[in-house]
């Protein structure tokens, strides 16, 4: 999901705002297999934390903790030297502030104004608290459908989500460019860690 979704007027028309479809089963799936099968101790989470330097057997907790220690034989002492997850917010963030993007968002906020309807952004109108916490299950209100139809049909007519995606590109192209040698840096310590805690692993 990104800033703005794709919004077909008329789905929106008929369905309002997109909701995810939750799977029940799928989660009583997920929380059987996860479940704690043993709460960790009060002894146990300060060794976990580093937050005791010895357990009450008389072992040595090192410093940092087990977790602490776990990160050192994974990380060491190492950082990525770029982050492709930072370069994509940084990327959102700086088409964000792009005068074509206000520009598009001023040009939304006339059409939907043209309708009745008061938003500052593109962002706010799925989530009005009318019908922010409406499920999948249930259907939306004849509002929300009018809104969100009126949403999309403005959207469209500024071509927002089209200016976004061109805009939010070619600051991504910049970011890449200007980060090759260390995101390709990073990716070989990536590889590192990775090769780390399968050893890890395997050892038991």
């Amino acid at each position: 999901m990104d800033v703005f979704d794709v919004l077909d007027v008329q789905v929106a028309a008929k369905e309002g705002y997109p909701r995810a479809t939750i799977d029940e089963q799928q989660i009583a799936e997920f929380n059987a297999e996860n479940s704690v099968k043993h709460a960790p101790s009060t002894e146990e989470m300060k060794a976990y934390d580093g937050l005791a330097s010895e357990a009450s057997n008389g072992a040595q907790i090192p410093k940092g903790g087990c977790s602490g220690e776990a990160r050192m034989k994974v990380y060491g002492d190492s950082q990525l030297p770029a982050d492709a997850r930072m370069l994509a917010s940084r990327s959102r963030g700086y088409a964000m502030t792009d005068s074509r993007i206000k520009e598009a968002i001023a040009k939304w906020r006339t059409c939907m104004a043209e309708s009745g309807l008061q938003y500052d952004s593109p962002v706010v109108p799925a989530h009005d608290q009318r019908w922010e916490k409406r499920d999948a299950a249930t259907a939306a209100s004849e509002e929300e459908r009018r809104v969100a139809a009126v949403d999309a049909k403005c959207r469209t007519q500024v071509n927002l989500l089209e200016t976004y995606k061109t805009v939010r590109a070619g600051y991504e192209a910049q970011l890449l460019a200007q980060e090759k040698d260390n995101l390709e840096s990073a990716k070989l310590e990536f590889a590192r860690w990775v090769t780390n805690a399968k050893s890890i692993i395997a050892a038991g």
